[in-house]
């Protein structure tokens, strides 16, 4: 997909096209042109090899095309979702403004669905919430549940 952002003539192979700038400790877009002219962003590692042992991918570098990248190799299931909602929510609104909040949504999502177990805890938590008469075990099931998916964005890359 090529897209042109009209009158500047700048436009970008693939739509995921920018990265983070992390050198000041937080996630700070850099603007469209810089993010076009910086070869930093373009040979940004994409590790999604297994940890040794443990057989979970680990994170990949904090950015959109590496996380996409490191879902469509391990959690081909999250990938509809994943461009849906980047369709939606960032390339048709032409606004980089949501990116921080969709990137910390997916990278949750990618932790808990790279680790099969955790998934598995995730959902069966969930599920027994969903399915519980006391109002207060449902609560426990959900808070415990939300606990592990608030972990899980905080892992960090390579992790």
């Amino acid at each position: 997909m090529n897209r042109s952002s009209g009158s500047t003539g700048l436009s970008s192979p693939d739509p995921y096209s920018f990265c983070a700038d992390h050198s000041e400790g937080g996630a700070q877009l850099r603007t469209k042109r810089t993010i076009l002219s910086s070869r930093a962003c373009e040979e940004e590692p994409m590790t999604t090899a297994p940890i040794a042992d443990s057989g979970i991918p680990p994170m990949p570098e904090r950015n959109p095309k590496a996380l996409r990248a490191a879902i469509a190799e391990n959690a081909p299931a999250l990938l509809p979702d994943f461009d849906a909602h980047w369709q939606r929510a960032i390339a048709d609104t032409f606004d980089l403004a949501p990116v921080p909040a969709f990137l910390a949504r997916w990278w949750g999502e990618y932790a808990i669905a790279r680790d099969p177990l955790l998934e598995a805890k995730v959902r069966r938590l969930e599920d027994e919430a969903a399915q519980a008469a006391d109002i207060d075990r449902a609560r426990a099931l959900l808070e415990e549940a939300g606990h592990l998916r608030r972990e899980a964005r905080q892992v960090e890359p390579g992790q």
